[in-house]
């Protein structure tokens, strides 16, 4: 809606609703899963800045990935630059709503 000529939502077997939805799926599936297999492969992130840039990677690296495989998620992007900014801003929301929780004692 507001950059239409960088993004693609939905295609002839996603309404633009479900491609959301199913592409929110699989980025949120991706961080879940990454965060096991940095465990088991032995990396270790410790402070602050370190663990946003290494999920700010891997958001950045699943929205890629997503995008390239469009004509099954719906959800497909101009560049792998865009990938990065929108990397960023997940993570940034993730962060945001991490600390929300923690203010709520929810985490």
């Amino acid at each position: 809606m507001y950059f239409p000529m960088y993004f693609a939502l939905g295609n002839a077997a996603f309404a633009p609703m479900k491609a959301a939805i199913f592409s929110g799926f699989l980025l949120t599936f991706a961080g879940r899963v990454s965060k096991d297999l940095l465990v088991n492969w032995g990396v270790k992130i410790t402070g602050r800045y370190q663990k946003y840039l290494a999920y700010w990677l891997v958001n950045s690296a699943a929205i890629w990935l997503i995008a390239r495989f469009a004509f099954i998620t719906g959800f497909g992007i101009y560049s792998y630059l865009y990938a990065l900014i929108l990397g960023f801003v997940a993570t940034f929301g993730q962060w945001i709503f991490r600390q929300l929780f923690k203010k709520a004692k929810l985490l």
